[in-house]
């Protein structure tokens, strides 16, 4: 959603929550009317900034021990197929660990590799 709203150069908070919001879908759909709703009903501040959008639905939708569910996966994570799909798998592992050193990454992809 970052890249698309960057592309279609949104810079407005407000527009891009309101956005986003048009692009959720299934659960995610459903909490955000429902959190709406309640934001007006219990007199709770809109959710009207980027950032807050981003940290409610992370805070609603992501497990909180995400990083340490991929770092259990990443000591598991063995070059079995073909280094396309061990390659695609590391790095979708590195997208929920943001405090790991560039030569821990090293370390970790190589250590996996047949």
């Amino acid at each position: 959603m970052e890249q698309y709203l960057h592309v279609i150069r949104v810079q407005d908070e407000k527009e891009k929550v309101t956005l986003t919001s048009m692009y959720l879908s299934e659960d995610a759909k459903l909490w955000c009317c429902t959190r709406v709703a309640g934001d007006e009903s219990l007199g709770r501040p809109k959710i009207e900034s980027w950032e807050r959008l981003k940290k409610e639905l992370k805070n609603q939708f992501l497990p909180r021990n995400t990083s340490w569910i991929a770092r259990d996966k990443l000591k598991k994570l063995k070059h079995t197929g073909s280094v396309r799909a061990y390659v695609k798998e590391f790095t979708s592992l590195m997208l929920s660990i943001s405090n790991i050193s560039e030569e821990d990454k090293l370390h970790n992809f190589m250590s996996g590799l047949q």
